[in-house]
């Protein structure tokens, strides 16, 4: 009886959703992508858009993990330097040193977001904004005086967001859960699932790879109630958004115009939305028809990334918390 309870109990939970649009959060993206969106209309080159993608992860943390316009600057920074690096290493095809900067990334970004869930953004953006951008820059052939335009663009919209938004100062309290913490072996939630994920990646060849690592990380909590409820919603906007865009892509024409307002779409998923399923039944449907031609290979690649992901981060999860609650037993 207990178990049914607590099944209806979550079916309940993935229902109670709205679509409330989040305005703080809508003119905000739009200033933050505005540079690099309009500088890849002009010149008629997809490659500024990676410069919209960086100010959003940038200013996506605001408000909640830090208060600073200047950090926020830093952390853009410290994201494309990273997504830099881990390009390198594709183009070495050196396993060894990104599966290196993968755990680094997942250990500080465990132990970061156990002190205080309020740094959960800041470590999830970090990482996803890395690998995201890691992959991208991979396949894009970009000059030394691109990558600084790029960066600067990406500051600009930033610097845009900072002129127009009301930041509230505030510093959260964060606490490092040491050894004798009952919550220290949630400081490594993060290692094996992008762990997992990146050998896929490596040996399988997989398209992609950074919506399989993305979706084994978003699905990583400490409770079961939040894990499930995440995967589940993940899941349900998957099927709807490919299908839905699949569907749309067909009737469409293929044109740039539809290219650049899907990318809008994408970005604006972000946070758009003060709900998240949502916010991911958009982000799947506007990934598809951003494909274009190759709209049901994406779709393919999309559904097949983030239900692999997403298992792997749920039974890496769900381990780690019985693991957890074992060790507190005995």
């Amino acid at each position: 009886m207990n178990k049914l309870l607590y099944k209806l109990h979550l079916h309940a939970k993935l229902w109670q959703f709205g679509f409330t649009i989040d305005k703080k959060w809508l003119g905000l993206i739009l200033l933050a992508i505005a540079p690099g969106f309009l500088t890849s209309l002009l010149c008629n080159n997809t490659l500024w858009l990676i410069a919209s993608f960086l100010a959003v992860c940038g200013i996506l943390p605001l408000n909640n993990s830090f208060s600073s316009g200047r950090f926020a600057i830093l952390y853009a920074i410290t994201i494309y330097a990273l997504a830099y690096l881990l390009k390198l290493f594709i183009l070495m095809h050196s396993l060894t040193l990104i599966l290196a900067l993968f755990l680094c990334l997942a250990v500080f970004g465990g132990i970061l977001d156990n002190g205080n869930e309020n740094f959960r953004s800041f470590a999830s953006w970090l990482i996803i904004g890395s690998v995201y951008g890691g992959e991208k820059l991979s396949h894009n052939v970009i000059t030394p005086l691109q990558s600084i335009a790029v960066l600067g663009l990406a500051i600009i919209g930033i610097c845009l967001v900072i002129m127009f938004a009301k930041i509230t100062p505030f510093k959260p309290k964060w606490t490092y859960k040491g050894m004798g913490d009952p919550q220290f072996i949630f400081n490594f939630k993060y290692v094996l699932p992008i762990t997992i994920t990146a050998l896929l990646w490596y040996f399988f060849n997989i398209q992609e790879p950074q919506w399989l690592i993305w979706s084994s990380l978003s699905v990583v909590y400490a409770e079961l109630d939040a894990l499930y409820l995440k995967f589940q919603q993940r899941t349900l906007g998957l099927i709807l958004g490919i299908c839905s865009g699949v569907v749309i892509s067909l009737l469409l024409p293929n044109s740039v115009i539809i290219t650049y307002i899907s990318f809008i779409l994408i970005m604006l998923s972000l946070r758009m939305f003060k709900d998240y399923f949502p916010a991911y039944f958009l982000r799947c449907f506007a990934v598809v028809i951003y494909a274009g031609n190759d709209s049901i290979m994406i779709a393919v690649e999309r559904l097949n990334n983030v239900i692999i992901g997403g298992m792997v981060g749920l039974i890496c999860t769900y381990g780690l918390i019985k693991l957890h609650r074992y060790t507190r037993i005995n």
